[in-house]
């Protein structure tokens, strides 16, 4: 019987994979790799901005990305990104990065960093055959840290089977898609795969129309002729610069576990 195909893609800024690696390791990366019946192929694209210097005066992070990789990341195929390439690929599209004119942008900074962040996703793609021979992708963001058990063995199962009724398939996170599908995650069948990682190609003309939307409503337009399951529920915080956590991530992690408690609770009650 053939095994079945899954592809790891690390795609983003390695503003902190010393911090995050180890949850990537132990929840992603042992748990696919210990299964006789998989094939696990891997990639990282990690984009490399100006000086390798972050800096964001909206979170007020501030500082210079890690340049080496974990031990255990140092054998994965990876492509560094730098900033040049990204903007000759947007200008080729004919998008401004500088721009912010869109209404819940809330300055060019977060428009550019959402624009740089597309094109290395298209990099990704059309860097590695792997691609056309996974039958499940693994997508995500190399300063996430996952909180918790995450299943994914389980989960990537639950992706090729519900990919044998409806090929385009895709599960994300249940968290943070603020109207839209959270775009930090995402666990792809192979058919769906060029319309998450290739989506750069229709900013252009989806915010032309809807300039007030934002980085997780687009995802939810560019996916609506797919079959998008926001099931996953296991925390993930964005770590910055020096292993910092996203304060918005710990706090909607908290008040969501005060939320479901209360529900056990009352669920008891009655």
């Amino acid at each position: 019987m053939r095994k079945l195909r899954v592809h790891l893609c690390i795609v983003g800024l390695n503003r902190s994979l010393s911090f995050t690696g180890d949850s990537i390791n132990k929840e992603i990366v042992s748990p696919l790799s210990g299964v006789r019946w998989m094939s696990v192929t891997r990639q990282m694209v990690l984009i490399q901005p100006p000086k390798g210097k972050i800096v964001n005066p909206r979170t007020n992070e501030e500082g210079t990305v890690e340049m080496m990789l974990p031990q255990t990341f140092t054998k994965w195929p990876t492509n560094y990104v730098d900033q040049v390439s990204i903007d000759e690929r947007l200008r080729s599209l004919g998008i401004d990065k500088e721009s912010s004119a869109f209404g819940r942008w809330q300055d060019s900074g977060s428009w550019a960093n959402f624009l740089t962040y597309l094109v290395a996703l298209e990099v990704a793609f059309t860097d590695r055959d792997a691609f056309r021979d996974a039958d499940v992708v693994v997508v995500l963001r190399p300063d996430l840290r996952i909180e918790g058990r995450l299943h994914i063995t389980s989960w990537v199962v639950l992706a090729w089977f519900l990919s044998r009724f409806r090929k385009n398939t895709a599960l994300v996170p249940s968290w943070s898609s603020h109207n839209g599908f959270n775009d930090r995650f995402a666990i792809l069948s192979s058919q769906v795969t060029p319309t998450y990682l290739t989506r750069v190609g229709r900013v252009r003309e989806h915010f032309a129309k809807k300039p007030r939307h934002n980085s997780e409503q687009f995802l939810k337009a560019v996916m609506s002729e797919s079959l998008v399951a926001q099931i996953i529920a296991t925390p993930m915080f964005r770590i910055r610069i020096g292993g910092i956590p996203e304060p918005s991530d710990v706090k909607y992690a908290r008040e969501r576990n005060l939320r479901a408690k209360t529900r056990e609770l009352l669920r008891k009650l009655t």
